[in-house]
């Protein structure tokens, strides 16, 4: 049976270093060596995914910015995506009139290629934070008004402040058509970030159009974190890391070993070379 096999990065796949452990990397180099379709779904940027899984070699395309786009890893070339309707893109608009408000990082392509942009006279000390993690990368531009800021079209905006100052944002935004989520940033319990995507744009969907077009017949994945709970709906198997949160536990098929000690590297071993030791047996038997 053809199944195809996709965890989260952070918290998940990635130790509490944000790194591949070397005994997972080498666990499933050998396993998707060995034929195992194997491949990642995370909230990052296909480019700041690369940075933490250059040496992994995946199977099947990747699934970024919560599934707002499927990148083949073999070239980095865009295989979908989607993009915010006008009428969300004018909300945003509007918003930035406000000087007082908050602002996004808007994530768009311009002039075909993906880019980031900010105001830096409207960014948070979370804002601050995040940029000053993310030295030479490219995507990111600072511009000076807010034409500059909407240029191109937009798939993903990014808010970091506190609660206070984003929960009147999330409750102007719920109504329009797109996905929302307030929360807290794991790292930093007293900055929250406010995200908004295409409708489209959950791992759920992006797996489904994995197996429709890549003829799978299962899917199996593995998790820590709330933006991980429509895949694990959607997929016939989920697994749940040890330190993933309480909520996303009760939606597993079960709970495997945390980030910390290779969790999803030691499951896949242990699931993989029993299933050949079985087959071996019914060989000879």
């Amino acid at each position: 049976m053809k199944t195809l096999y996709v965890s989260d990065l952070d918290g998940t796949l990635l130790g509490p270093d944000s790194r591949i452990s070397p005994r997972s990397l080498g666990i499933l180099t050998e396993l998707i060596e060995g034929g195992l379709m194997f491949t990642y779904a995370t909230a990052r940027s296909y480019a700041s995914a690369r940075i933490v899984t250059s040496a992994l070699r995946v199977s099947a395309p990747a699934i970024t910015y919560n599934g707002a786009m499927l990148v083949d890893t073999r070239d980095g070339r865009v295989l979908s995506s989607l993009r915010h309707s006008p009428a969300v893109t004018a909300a945003m608009r509007e918003l930035a009139a406000d000087d007082g408000a908050p602002l996004p990082y808007v994530y768009s392509i311009v002039g075909g290629r993906e880019r980031v942009s900010y105001r830096p006279d409207r960014m948070s000390a979370g804002m601050e934070r995040y940029l000053a993690s993310r030295p030479g990368d490219g995507r990111f531009r600072a511009v000076e008004d807010g034409d500059a800021l909407f240029e191109g079209e937009a798939f993903y905006f990014t808010f970091i402040d506190s609660r206070a100052r984003l929960e009147p944002i999330y409750r102007r935004v719920l109504g329009l058509d797109c996905l929302t989520s307030l929360h807290a940033y794991p790292d930093a319990p007293e900055e929250y970030w406010l995200e908004m995507m295409p409708r489209g744009a959950t791992k759920a969907l992006a797996i489904e159009q994995l197996r429709r077009d890549m003829g799978f017949e299962r899917v199996v994945c593995f998790g820590d974190f709330h933006n991980d709970a429509s895949m694990f709906r959607a997929a016939d198997e989920a697994y749940a890391v040890g330190n993933a949160e309480a909520e996303l536990k009760a939606l597993a098929t079960a709970v495997i070993g945390d980030n910390a000690h290779d969790g999803v590297a030691e499951f896949l071993q242990k699931r993989i070379l029993g299933a050949h030791q079985q087959a071996c047996v019914q060989h000879f038997a």
